[in-house]
């Protein structure tokens, strides 16, 4: 099966969010998929605190709900939240890398990173050896 690769750049919440619902679909259908996360998407990597997870830092939607905000519209419409989302990527062997130069560029080197989802740091060059030469790319 064809390799997904998935390079998460925007901090857009909606877009990230589809980002990784497109990242569970594919591994619902045992495609092996890596998200590299990259730019303003780093937030979705970091760990946060229960009450504050990372993923809060995303950028908020088109018309400027948070993505705490956002996340519970999908919940009350029964769409998966980005916990769902993460915790079934997890469970069905997705990878997530969290982009060294981002990391870099945001002044997050170091910060504690998720532990629900086994996040390796890397890069693009490491994204597209790993992902092969007949992996499809996505960027968003």
């Amino acid at each position: 099966m064809t390799a997904l690769a998935i390079l998460l750049h925007s901090g857009g919440v909606d877009r990230v969010h589809y980002a990784l619902s497109l990242a569970a679909a594919a591994l619902a259908l045992d495609r092996p998929v890596t998200v590299l996360v990259a730019g303003r998407a780093v937030p979705l990597l970091l760990a946060g605190t229960p009450e504050r997870p990372g993923w809060h830092g995303l950028d908020p939607d088109a018309e400027g709900r948070s993505p705490a905000a956002r996340d519970a519209h999908h919940a009350a419409r029964g769409i998966a939240t980005f916990a769902q989302l993460a915790e079934a990527c997890a469970a069905l062997g997705g990878r997530f890398v969290a982009c060294d130069m981002a990391l870099r560029a945001e002044g997050l080197e170091g910060q504690a990173l998720r532990t629900d989802l086994a996040v390796e740091i890397g890069g693009l060059v490491g994204l597209l050896a790993d992902s092969g030469p007949d992996a499809q790319l996505v960027f968003v």
